[in-house]
Order: structure tokens, then sequence, then C-alpha cells
């Protein structure tokens, strides 16, 4: 609900980056560990068939896309490995 009350894809206005942003992005980006060890029903589903997800996965593509946030995550492989110890 939050995400379309801004002009833009993030929770400030026009695409800029807030401490929500900020706050968000690494626990969003590792969401794929509980598919990978809890299983298919924690994929986040798709926008055809829940579409109020879609503020969520526009935000999630324009802030996945930032090469200032792009070279703060770890690669997805790596990062398995080493919770995986």
């Amino acid at each position: 609900e939050e995400l379309v009350k801004t002009p833009g894809p993030t929770f400030l206005a026009n695409g800029q980056l807030s401490n929500v942003d900020l706050a968000l992005i690494p626990w969003a980006y590792r969401y794929y560990v509980f598919e990978h060890y809890r299983g298919e029903e924690y994929v986040i589903d798709t926008v055809e068939k829940y579409p109020q997800l879609k503020p969520y996965q526009i935000w999630y593509d324009h802030v996945m896309n930032l090469e200032s946030v792009k070279r703060t995550l770890p690669d997805k492989d790596d990062y398995l490995e080493h919770i995986g110890k």
C-alpha cells in the first residue's frame, strides 16, 4: 500500500532510495533462500496470479537493477554455499 502513495517505484518520489528501501532490499533479495531450503510454497508468485503484488514487483525490479545496489549484493550461489555451512 505504501508504495503506491509516492510517484515512482520507491518509497520516496521519483525513484530515490529511502531508508525504507535500503532496509528492505537485503531481505527482498535473499527471499530466494526460502525457496531453496523450504520449497516452492515460498516462491513469491506472479503478478498475473496476484495483481496486488504489482507495486512490489515494480519496486523489486527497479531497485535490483540499480548499479549502486547490484554492487552490494552477494552472488546467489556463493551466498547459498555460505549459509549452508
